[in-house]
C-alpha cells in the first residue's frame, strides 16, 4: 500500500521514504497491522502478554536485562533533557502507556498519542489504576488519544515543551510526516527525544528476526541507521541534534575498564538515542558540549562571504554568495554542488567563478545567459578541506530599486555529501 502523496513532494523526501522502506515485506497494510498489534500479541501469548504491556517494564525475571535497557534510557534522556516542573509533554505511539506513567509521575502534564485504541485504552486503565498522584492536591495530568501522528498534528492541545519518541520510531512508514507534524505542536525551541535502537546489519540474525515479525504481526520493524536517522531530522527540518550512547552501571576504578568504556561511547553505532531541536540555543542549554559541528559526520560549515541559507518553492534550499566566500568540510570525500547566477541575464555578459580546493584551483566555471547553472562534482576530498569560491561578478538589488542592499554573485545548492571512508574518531556525536 502507497502512503506517500508524492505530488506535493520534494525529491529527497520521496527519495528517503523509497530507500528506507525499499526491502520491507510486500502486500502489508502497515497501518491496520499497527491498530491491530496489540490484539494479534495477546492472540499469540495469552493472558500473560497482555499482563506485560500493564506492567511494562517491570518484569519478574529471570532476565532484567530488557527491563534496565527501558527504564536507563527513559530516566537518563529525562535527566538530560531538564524539563521544567509541570512541563506539557507529548508521548509520542505511547503504546501501553508506560512512558506517560512516568512523567506523570514526576508532576509533568502528558498527552500520550497512538494508532491503536486497544494501546490507548490499556494506557488510560494503567493510569486510573495509580492512586498516588505527586502532588496531593491535584490529580495526575495525564490524556491519551488514538491518533495517527503520520496523518496530521493535535489539535485542541497546548504547544509542548518536548516529545519523547519511545522506541516507535520503526514503526512510522513516514517517519519525515511523523516529525513534521509533531513539531508542529512543539513550542518554537521545543525539542524532541528519540531512543531508537540503529538498523542491524542486512542478513545478520536480528534482521532476519526484523522481517520474520513483520511478517508473522504485520507491524513494522524497521530501525534507521545512523546516517538515516540524520537525513531523517534534516528532512524534518531538526538541524540541531545531539547523539547520546545509553550507559548504565558501576564500573571497576581501572585503566582497562575506562577504556573500554570510552570505547564504547566514541564509537557504536548501535544505538540513535538523540535530543533535537530547531533552537541551537536549546540544545546548548540542555547540552553544553554541543557545538553544532559533528566531529564523526560529514558536514559543511558556510563561513563570511555567504549568505544565511534560504527556501524555494520546491522547498530546495539554497545560499546567495557574494564575489568571495568559502566553504570549510569535515568528513566529507565527494560533494555536488549546483552553482547558478542571474548575473549573465541581468548584466548581459558571461560570468567566471574560480573554485579551489585546498588554495589550489581545481576548475573554473563559465556562466553564459545559455547556460546558467553547473552541476560541480569535488571527488577525493580530504578529511579536512576548504573550497573558496572567487566570481568576476556581482549585482546588487538595490540597483532596481529593491531595499536589499546585498551583493550578490551566485547561488550553491548542496546536492549530494557522500561519505565512503571511516569517520574520524575525535569528538563526542553533536550535529548541526
Amino acid at each position: 500500500m502507497d502512503y506517500m502523496n508524492n505530488s506535493k513532494r520534494p525529491q529527497s523526501e520521496i527519495d528517503f521514504l523509497a530507500e528506507i522502506n525499499r526491502d520491507l515485506p510486500q502486500g502489508i497494510d502497515w497501518k491496520r497491522g499497527a491498530i491491530d498489534y496489540l490484539g494479534r500479541l495477546v492472540k499469540a501469548g495469552g493472558e500473560q502478554t497482555e499482563r506485560y504491556h500493564l506492567i511494562k517494564p517491570f518484569i519478574g525475571g529471570p532476565d532484567f536485562t530488557d527491563f534496565f535497557c527501558d527504564i536507563y534510557k527513559l530516566l537518563n534522556m529525562l535527566q538530560e533533557i531538564k524539563l521544567p516542573m509541570k512541563s506539557d509533554v507529548l508521548d509520542v505511539a505511547c503504546g501501553p502507556g508506560w512512558t506517560s506513567h512516568y512523567l506523570a509521575k514526576l508532576g509533568h502534564r502528558v498527552v500520550g498519542v497512538d494508532i491503536s485504541g486497544e494501546m490507548i485504552e490499556m494506557a488510560r486503565l494503567r493510569m486510573a489504576s495509580d492512586p498516588y498522584p505527586p502532588y496531593p492536591e491535584l490529580p495526575f495530568k495525564a490524556e491519551f488519544r488514538v491518533h495517527d501522528v503520520e496523518s496530521g498534528p493535535l489539535e485542541d492541545v497546548p504547544l509542548f515543551e518536548a516529545a519523547i519518541f519511545e522506541a516507535c520510531v520503526h514503526h512510522f512508514y513516514d517517519p519525515i510526516l511523523a516529525l513534521k507534524n509533531v513539531s508542529r505542536n512543539l513550542k518554537p525551541d521545543g525539542i524532541i527525544a528519540i531512543m531508537e535502537a540503529s538498523a542491524p546489519e542486512i542478513g545478520s540474525k536480528y534482521s532476519e528476526s526484523d522481517h520474520k515479525i513483520m511478517k508473522e504481526y504485520q507491524t513494522l520493524e524497521r530501525p534507521l541507521s545512523r546516517k538515516q536517522m540524520i537525513r531523517l531530522l534534516r528532512l524534518s527540518g531538526f538541524e540541531h541534534f545531539q547523539f547520546y550512547y545509553p550507559i548504565n552501571g558501576y564500573f571497576a576504578q581501572t585503566k582497562s575498564v575506562a577504556d573500554l568504556v570510552g570505547k564504547w561511547i566514541l564509537e557504536s553505532r548501535e544505538w540513535n538515542v538523540i535530543i533535537a531541536s530547531k533552537s541551537a540555543e536549546r540544545m546548548r542549554q540542555i547540552s553544553p558540549q554541543f557545538t553544532g559541528v559533528n566531529e564523526r559526520e560529514p558536514s559543511l560549515n558556510f563561513f563570511p562571504g555567504f549568505y544565511p541559507e534560504q527556501t524555494r518553492a520546491d522547498k530546495s534550499r539554497y545560499r546567495w554568495s557574494s564575489i568571495k566566500s568559502s566553504i570549510v568540510l569535515k568528513n566529507v570525500d565527494e560533494l555536488e554542488l549546483l552553482i547558478g547566477s542571474l548575473v549573465p541575464k541581468m548584466c548581459n555578459r558571461q560570468q567566471t567563478i574560480f573554485i579551489y580546493i585546498d588554495r589550489e584551483l581545481h576548475t573554473r566555471i563559465e556562466l553564459s545567459e545559455r547556460l546558467d547553472s553547473f552541476r560541480l562534482t569535488i571527488p577525493d576530498l580530504r578529511a579536512s578541506s576548504r573550497i573558496d569560491f572567487f566570481s568576476d561578478s556581482a549585482f546588487s538589488p538595490k540597483w532596481v530599486g529593491d531595499k536589499d542592499d546585498r551583493v550578490l554573485s551566485f547561488t550553491v545548492e548542496v546536492i549530494s555529501i557522500k561519505q565512503t571512508k571511516p569517520a574520524a574518531k575525535d569528538g563526542l556525536s553533536s550535529q548541526s
